[in-house]
């Protein structure tokens, strides 16, 4: 289960969904055992939207380098 950290007043929480709450039979006020591995996560963008990206990049790749060192 993959879950998004939030904040919540001074604390930071990560919700159970309804589905997986209801799987484990868990109610409020239940104690779960939680282990935590932060993971990294990267957009996929669609083949054709890549393409059109790889295209604009090549077109423009003076100028964008340009404006990287600049």
């Amino acid at each position: 289960m993959l879950e998004k950290v939030r904040k919540t007043g001074n604390s930071l929480a990560v919700t159970i969904s309804k589905g997986e709450a209801a799987r484990h039979n868990l109610r409020e006020g239940d104690f779960v055992e939680v282990r935590l591995n932060k993971v990294t996560m990267r957009p996929e963008l669609p083949q054709d939207t890549r393409a059109a990206f790889e295209a604009v990049r090549k077109e423009y790749a003076e100028g964008i380098e340009y404006l990287a060192d600049n």
